[in-house]
């Protein structure tokens, strides 16, 4: 059993004792195949795209957590797999991804372990999601320690037409990096998306519910990597064309970054402008 999950399952033992009246009750099982609530795929570019709460699939005889709004935060896992079409497309690469189909009302990966998981099978896809971006992040860094980057994909239902970027005030990511020439952040703005805040010395806005993630895999984690938590208003998920463009934009971001910042990543070279295309002769 690897070592993460294991202190995840004794940490939630006392609650499951309770839960099962001090021991003299019915054990609760915890799921054989834990991976069967996380997405996982691999990918070459060194970014990694974290989905926490796109996921609806209820946990057998868990509980919901006691706090939290456990809303679903709708298509974001939907655009996530349309921006890893789009990087394929661009790039001939995918990012890694990983992404929960567990109901946030279970489990959520963005807490803190004793506040996203009340239960060991809940523990038990908890571990499993953190092993699986703890993983993608090591590797991305071995490929690029200054330019690798994880983009925590969210919803917000506050500004529907606007994406609202979280680092902790610079804490999980360099932002006079990622909002400087060639930048995530800067390209987004610059591809149109109306970006907030985006001034590397402007005030983020405060998720209470969210976070977690930064904490665990950014920058000043060991370890860790340029994290930023995106969150985009429903006006960008609501259908599939919108994802479509939305993720097209957020592609296109994440490969000019690679290219300002990640010298060593092999990439196809962006086609020259109409007017300097070499055309062949005719009867060539």
């Amino acid at each position: 059993m690897p070592l993460l999950l294991r202190r995840v399952l004794l940490s939630l033992l006392p609650l499951g004792l309770l839960a099962c009246g001090g021991g003299q009750g019915q054990e609760t099982a915890v799921p054989a195949d834990p991976a069967g609530f996380v997405i996982v795929e691999m990918g070459t570019l060194p970014v990694v795209i974290s989905v926490p709460h796109g996921g609806t699939s209820v946990i057998p005889e868990v509980p919901e957590l006691p706090w939290g709004s456990g809303v679903v935060e709708a298509g974001t896992l939907e655009l996530a797999r349309a921006i890893q079409v789009e990087l394929q497309a661009r790039t001939g690469q995918r990012a890694r991804l990983v992404a929960s189909m567990a109901s946030r009302k279970q489990v959520d990966p963005d807490r803190p372990v004793r506040e996203g998981s009340s239960h060991p099978a809940a523990g038990a896809v908890y571990a499993r999601y953190h092993e699986a971006v703890a993983a993608a992040v090591q590797t991305a860094r071995s490929q690029c320690p200054a330019g690798a980057l994880l983009v925590d994909l969210h919803g917000q239902g506050v500004e529907v037409g606007s994406i609202l970027r979280q680092t902790q005030n610079g804490r999980s990511a360099e932002l006079d990096l990622l909002l400087g020439p060639g930048g995530f952040l800067a390209s987004l703005a610059d591809g149109g998306l109306a970006l907030f805040p985006t001034q590397p010395r402007d005030l983020e806005a405060r998720e209470p519910e969210s976070g977690y993630l930064l904490d665990a895999f950014g920058i000043q984690a060991p370890g860790g990597i340029q994290a930023v938590h995106l969150a985009l208003g429903m006006e960008f998920r609501a259908t599939p064309k919108a994802r479509e463009a939305a993720a097209a934009r957020v592609a296109q971001a994440i490969v000019a970054h690679l290219r300002a910042h990640a010298p060593g990543v092999k990439l196809p070279e962006p086609p020259l402008p109409t007017a300097r295309r070499r055309v062949a002769p005719s009867g060539a």
